[in-house]
């Protein structure tokens, strides 16, 4: 599925996976940049391939940005370094951090739209998601 932006859409919050190649690796991720090459491989041997979207990196640092996830994350490292905590607990401190956050708006819409328009491509949808390390700018 080719993309078409709405006005809904944040321009670079998805990218679909037919819109990727292996230039995009600092947008969304190594895995996700190199689907093109399997895709292309895949369809020359008639092997039909889902088609899929990727969030981008610069969402991710929105999301981060909206949430003031990275100063209250840098707080509790340093928390980490200056008091006796576990560090297990820091990490349990820092995961309720992600899930107590909220997508800006934009980004949420983006990813629902992108999911909406996958759900009508099937008529039993299944719908995977793996998580992606990006570097920080």
């Amino acid at each position: 599925m080719k993309s078409k932006k709405s006005k809904n859409q944040s321009p670079s919050a998805v990218r679909w996976f037919a819109d990727l190649t292996h230039n995009d690796v600092a947008s969304v991720g190594g895995k996700n940049a190199s689907l093109d090459e399997m895709i292309r491989a895949l369809k020359k041997e008639k092997v039909r391939v889902p088609d899929g979207f990727a969030t981008t990196a610069e969402a991710y640092w929105q999301f981060l940005d909206a949430n003031e996830l990275k100063t209250k994350i840098s707080n509790l490292l340093k928390e980490l370094r200056e008091e006796p905590i576990e560090l297990h607990e820091a990490g349990q401190r820092i995961r309720r951090l992600f899930r107590k956050a909220q997508f800006p708006e934009a980004i949420r819409g983006a990813i629902q739209e992108a999911y909406a328009k996958l759900s009508h491509t099937r008529s039993l949808p299944r719908f995977s998601s793996r998580p992606a390390s990006t570097r920080c700018p």
